[in-house]
Parts: C-alpha cells; sequence; structure tokens
C-alpha cells in the first residue's frame, strides 16, 4: 500500500490523501482510492504527519490542524479497499500542543519484521521535548515517555532518524556548546536512549565532510 498527499488544484482549504495497492494481475501499484483531507497550510511537505499505527491503520495531520485523523484500511492489498474514518484524540493535552504537533514514525526493523509488529510513534511540539506516544485500541494517543532535547537544537523531522535503539537528532551546532556566546566550530548529532530516555552520547560532524566550509552555514542559530 502507497498513500501520497496532494494539495488540491482548486484553492479549496483541503487536500486529498491518494492510496494505491500492488495489482495481482499486474504487478504495479493502482489508484484505487482517494480521500479528500485538510489543506497543510505548509508548502513544506515533511510538516505533514502521515505515520503508521497498526498493520492497516494510518494517523493523518495537516500541518497548522487541530485534526489528528486515523485511516483504517481493509484489504489494503486487494483491488477494491474500504476505508473507516475517524478522529484520533490526545491524552495529556497540557503537554502538547495539537495544532504545531509532528509526528515522526521509527522505522522498521528489518530483523523482526511482522504483521504484528507495533509501530512507535514519537513526536513534538515545541523546540526542547520529544514524546514517546502509544496508540491506543480507543483510538487515543498516550504519552508514554518523553525526551529532554539539548540546547538550540531546532526540531524539525527532516533533522530526526529513529531506529531500534537510538534517536539520532542533528544539531547546527557542535557538542561543547551549552549557552550562548559559545564559538560555533561544526554541526553534531545528539544520540538518544530509546531504554533509558536520555543522551548517551553526541558526536561532532567533521568540518572536512562539508561541501562548503564558510561560516554562512553555521547561521542557523
Amino acid at each position: 500500500m502507497i498513500i501520497i498527499y496532494q494539495k488540491s488544484e482548486d484553492g479549496l482549504n483541503s487536500g486529498v490523501l491518494t492510496f494505491y495497492s500492488k495489482s495481482v494481475l499486474t504487478g504495479q501499484f493502482e489508484l484505487n482510492a482517494i480521500e479528500a483531507v485538510d489543506k497543510s497550510r505548509s508548502r513544506q511537505f515533511h510538516q505533514i504527519t502521515l505515520v503508521k499505527v497498526s498493520q492497516g491503520a494510518f494517523l493523518f495531520k495537516a500541518h497548522d490542524s487541530y485534526a489528528l485523523e486515523l485511516f483504517e484500511v481493509e484489504a489494503p492489498e486487494a483491488s477494491e479497499i474500504k476505508i473507516t474514518r475517524s478522529l484520533v484524540t490526545i491524552e495529556d493535552l497540557n503537554q502538547v500542543e495539537v495544532l504545531a504537533l509532528q509526528l515522526v514514525q521509527a522505522r522498521d526493523s528489518p530483523a523482526k519484521y511482522s504483521s504484528d509488529e507495533e509501530y512507535p510513534l514519537y513526536g513534538f511540539s515545541g523546540k526542547d521535548k520529544i514524546y514517546k506516544f502509544k496508540y491506543l485500541e480507543t483510538k487515543d494517543l498516550q504519552i508514554i515517555a518523553q525526551i529532554q532535547i539539548a540546547p538550540f537544537v531546532n526540531l524539525k523531522t527532516e533533522h530526526i532518524d529513529i531506529g531500534r535503539n537510538y534517536l539520532a537528532v542533528l544539531s547546527p551546532v557542535n557538542c561543547a556548546v551549552t549557552e550562548e556566546g559559545h564559538a560555533i566550530t561544526s554541526a553534531s548529532v545528539h544520540f538518544y536512549s530509546l531504554f533509558t530516555n536520555v543522551e548517551s552520547a553526541c558526536w561532532d560532524i567533521p568540518t572536512t565532510l562539508l561541501k562548503e566550509r564558510s561560516t554562512e552555514v553555521w547561521k542557523t542559530v
């Protein structure tokens, strides 16, 4: 199953999710469903949430939208599919700003992938914490852990990678920078253990890896 988000071209405040499944006869992916959804106000597609919560179930949230919607797909590999939509609520709303919330999917584990595998979700709505969520059968998202992020990190989904044991976050400053006024010599990557939910390592990125060695690179802080 492939799901693609597209903005509508009619200027209305809506977008569409297009659902494709692989044809048994041709071996090609074919369009078999289109669902209208909220249009994201951002042109940055990485700010749109589209994550998997279980086999055949997906969460969608447009940028700057309060609606977190569940799409349950029956027969996802068939030529005809049935889609059921419902809203998902978030527990502990005093910790999360729903309007700015972005969810990130942990990568599938090739070592233990199965249809019964859980799909860990992480998300953020500010700049200092990443939350781990658990999807409940009651169609709620429950915060089960939080990770305090190092200062000067500008959280963006394209700067976060989540594996089996660690969460990695790209930072525009080197590891030694902990307060304003420090000299910035390179970017860095902070690693957080998914078992203890605390930072376990920080690696500076050698400037020799940069195509451009200009100090203009570090003006993001």
